[in-house]
């Protein structure tokens, strides 16, 4: 197991309860140290994310200590490294709000809010849409992805713009997630992980055309 350098523990809601970067493994035993104002119940299993110099992992661990100064996580369960060079995509045909973007109209920047965006794949890293107006590239935008969480707000900036031939969309769009925090980060993890398992079971998705990776090739020229 990889030596964590910061180590979040959630509560149901999917909230920090409690943290540590000073954090011990030992076999399959994850302690944590610091000064905590929250005990946590003996046995009790909790849902964690431990976070490393290139990623982070998303685990449950069962409570066998828990006082002031050290909590200790035993029966670890980890789930698959997210390497933030290399993250994995899915998939995901579902609508979402683009809250806050701009378009030019006439030569003139007019602000768009409350339009509906039809989200083509996601990552941890970020996320690829169409749409049917034209974005200025490289702008931030701020997103709602009610289907990966109820009332989940992202900011993400524009790095690639395609003109496509759809039956409903004009335009194709890679951004990249800006400034995620640990939450975001886990509930990202958790939705494409869980993504991943129940599309191998289903046909492919919304349509079978080239995949703009939002990871790579950012400088990539495309139609404006």
């Amino acid at each position: 197991m990889d030596t964590f350098n910061k180590v979040d523990i959630y509560d149901n809601e999917e909230k920090i309860i409690l943290s540590s970067n000073q954090v011990s493994i030992y076999d399959n035993r994850i302690s944590l140290f610091g000064d905590f104002p929250v005990l946590l119940s003996h046995g009790t299993r909790v849902n964690a994310t431990g976070f490393l110099d290139d990623g982070f992992t998303s685990f449950t661990g069962k409570v066998s200590l828990s006082v002031e100064s050290q909590i200790n996580l035993t029966d670890i369960e980890l789930g698959e490294k997210m390497d933030r060079r290399n993250f994995l995509k899915v998939k995901v045909p579902f609508d979402g709000i683009l809250l806050m973007g701009y378009e030019i109209v006439n030569g003139k920047k007019t602000l768009l809010t409350d339009e509906s965006i039809k989200i083509r794949d996601i990552s941890i890293g970020g996320v690829g849409f169409y749409f049917n107006k034209s974005l200025i590239k490289k702008q931030k935008i701020l997103m709602q992805l009610d289907s990966v969480k109820p009332d989940f707000v992202v900011e993400a900036i524009v790095l690639r713009k395609e003109k496509i031939r759809h039956e409903q969309y004009k335009f194709r769009y890679g951004c990249r997630f800006l400034s995620l925090d640990n939450i975001q980060q886990s509930v990202l993890c958790k939705y494409v992980f869980k993504t991943q398992l129940e599309t191998r079971k289903k046909a492919p998705g919304f349509d079978d055309d080239e995949e703009i990776d939002v990871d790579s090739d950012l400088e990539a020229e495309v139609e404006e």
